[in-house]
């Protein structure tokens, strides 16, 4: 993990009876270390951007959605590495053809937004709160699979993304890391165009540090 990782996640992998190397700046260097750490003894490392299994066990989000639900319209998806976003979109799509896929990724961690744009990898620092939307050297398949996919990509500030957090406490009673209210403040920002439309968030991580709690305690809920 990353030198300062999220304490809430770190406990809770801990717990489990891991032994937790910290180390490097951010996600995308400890998991450069990982991966040399793997080779060096011959154990199997899984990278969720590149491993099309794990892509497709991110996907069964979207299958529920897609079968529980007889129309949709619209998916908003928080986007990191792309997994979880490429892995649903396969599935809305194959059952909903007419759905659009929105992923969301917080202006601070931009490095996916801007590969979407210009259509091919592009190397970005990420400096966000929301920990789960990290990603600074896009995974090949899943930039592969999110170019191919997705239909919009849409970058929020990160006291945005607390402002949804506050909103989750405050309307739903949900407490959610800054990742997963990411789809929430996503569709937020253009609410105005979903008048009428059958809307689905994907909300997914619930590992909001007491310290981030403060932070979207103290901002203004976004309804």
């Amino acid at each position: 993990m990353p030198a300062e990782p999220n304490p809430v996640k770190l406990a809770m992998i801990e717990s489990l009876g891991a032994i937790v190397h910290k180390i490097g700046h951010d996600l995308d260097f400890a998991k450069a270390e990982a991966l040399e750490f793997a080779e060096a003894r011959g154990a199997l490392f899984v990278d969720d951007g590149e491993d099309p299994d794990v892509m497709e066990g991110a996907g069964t989000v979207g299958l529920e959605i897609a079968r529980r639900l007889d129309h949709i319209d619209e998916v908003f998806i928080p986007m990191g590495s792309g997994n979880l976003a490429a892995g649903c979109a396969t599935a809305l799509k194959a059952l909903h053809p007419g759905v659009r896929v929105t992923t969301v990724q917080s202006s601070e961690s931009p490095a996916m937004a801007m590969s979407f744009e210009q259509r091919t990898a592009v190397e970005f620092p990420a400096a966000s709160i929301a920990d789960g939307l990290e990603c600074r050297v896009p995974a090949t398949l899943a930039l592969e699979r999110v170019l191919a996919l997705i239909d919009d990509v849409i970058t929020i500030t990160d006291e945005v993304i607390l402002q949804a957090c506050r909103t989750l406490i405050d309307v739903q009673h949900l407490v959610t890391e800054p990742a997963g209210a990411a789809a929430l403040a996503g569709a937020l920002s253009v609410r105005e165009k979903l008048a009428g439309r059958t809307v689905v968030l994907v909300i997914s991580g619930g590992n909001l540090t007491p310290a981030l709690l403060e932070r979207a305690q103290a901002l203004d809920s976004l309804i």
